[in-house]
């Protein structure tokens, strides 16, 4: 049996849970019992050894089985679920097959009295069988009832977080207690008596909480984005200016080279216009080698930057004025 995972329960209840259903897996469910002390140094050595996963999970406990050379795993998780008591999630894992037998989620009583007799019965159901029931759970919202559980939405049941988005089986005969919260509406807390072997359907309709506080996003923080844009635009059009100073060396380097193949060698003052248009061509070359090729560079990489980064900020600041109101959290 490996430890389970607890969730606001305090030590000595998760502790004395967990020796229950140890003991009662030997006593009731005629299991040869692994001892606590040799698990958790199984999951340590088996972590320690790269095995890199949650023992709650069935792929982790399946490979802890194997490397114990055991039949079955024992694993689950615990929670408190308020007044109402202590939820359990507990599957019986056939090691060989890799396959959950049996998953059973119980609600025992807050007494820990009473909770001994109600673990007794949790173990003769997990070990000896019996029919579970199930719910569907459908949330929807006043305005538009049945349009599912948002993903916003967190469900419990018994206290442990379940997957509303599929049918949640397993339930033990008796109570439960079904748990829905919701960012801006009012949480919704339902309690459920699961007949052996039924499936029921749950609706839930979620009503906004008029009370819940939200953090408009102010003009100031609206304005930063903007403001950004434009010190990216300035960089920008600096950019610009140094790549457009950059460039002009080439340019008069293309213009000297082109007065000197348009010369004609037979016309009156060929020598002196040639001997220009050949220095023309050497300023421009020195010129570029100067600063002309940094210039340009640096430019280049100014001026697409900031345009980038305008762009970005724009729309930043566009979703910003644009967004809804957020609920601040409670």
């Amino acid at each position: 049996m490996l430890p389970l995972r607890g969730f606001g329960l305090q030590q000595n209840e998760f502790n004395r849970l967990n020796l229950l259903l140890r003991t009662r897996a030997n006593t009731r469910g005629g299991y040869d019992v692994q001892a606590a002390a040799m698990t958790s140094e199984l999951v340590d050595a088996a972590q320690g050894l790269g095995l890199d996963c949650a023992a709650d999970t069935l792929g982790c406990a399946t490979e802890l089985g194997r490397i114990a050379d055991v039949a079955f795993v024992l694993l689950g998780a615990a929670a408190t679920a308020g007044d109402d008591g202590v939820g359990v999630d507990v599957s019986l894992v056939d090691v060989a097959a890799g396959v959950v037998v049996r998953r059973v989620r119980a609600l025992l009583p807050a007494s820990a009295d009473a909770r001994t007799d109600a673990t007794n019965a949790l173990a003769d159901v997990i070990f000896q069988g019996g029919a579970m029931g199930s719910v569907v759970v459908n949330v929807g919202v006043a305005a538009t009832v049945g349009v599912g559980v948002g993903a916003e939405a967190e469900v419990t049941v018994d206290g442990l977080v379940v997957d509303a988005q599929k049918p949640i089986t397993g339930l033990a005969a008796g109570r439960h207690v079904l748990e829905v919260k919701a960012k801006r509406y009012i949480s919704q807390r339902l309690p459920l008596l699961i007949q052996q072997g039924e499936n029921a359907p749950v609706a839930i309709v979620l009503q906004i909480d008029p009370d819940a506080e939200v953090a408009v996003i102010g003009d100031d923080v609206v304005i930063v984005p903007f403001i950004a844009a434009g010190v990216s635009a300035v960089v920008a059009v600096a950019g610009g200016v140094m790549l457009g100073i950059g460039l002009q060396p080439y340019f008069a380097y293309q213009d000297a080279n082109a007065e000197l193949d348009g010369l004609d060698q037979g016309a009156a003052g060929y020598p002196s216009l040639a001997e220009k248009a050949h220095q023309d061509s050497a300023t421009a070359i020195e010129q570029w080698e100067g600063y002309g090729s940094a210039l340009t560079v640096s430019g280049g990489v100014a001026l697409g930057l900031g345009v980038t980064a305008a762009i970005a900020t724009v729309a930043w600041g566009t979703a910003l004025a644009l967004s809804p109101p957020e609920e601040r959290s409670p």
